[in-house]
């Protein structure tokens, strides 16, 4: 399987909302990349006892830190 063949990653907040400006926010495209780099910096701050992350199946995790990030990277 190359680089090419793997599914882009997704994020979303929970129930497409934000609680922030109360609007719906449809779920985004990231690079996988990004979604490395926000995985990394989420299992950093889960060290430090800031973050928290559920793995809800393989490939989807929920990031709670200040705001929760649903990210999903082995979409179909």
């Amino acid at each position: 399987m190359t680089h090419l063949d793997k599914p882009t990653p997704i994020a979303s907040l929970p129930d497409n909302w934000s609680a922030f400006n109360d609007r719906e926010i449809l779920p985004w495209r990231m690079s996988r990349a990004d979604a490395a780099a926000t995985l990394q910096r989420a299992r950093r701050l889960r060290a430090r006892g800031q973050a928290k992350i559920n793995v809800e199946s393989v490939g989807r995790y929920r990031l709670s830190t200040f705001n929760t990030l649903i990210l999903d990277t082995r979409r179909c």
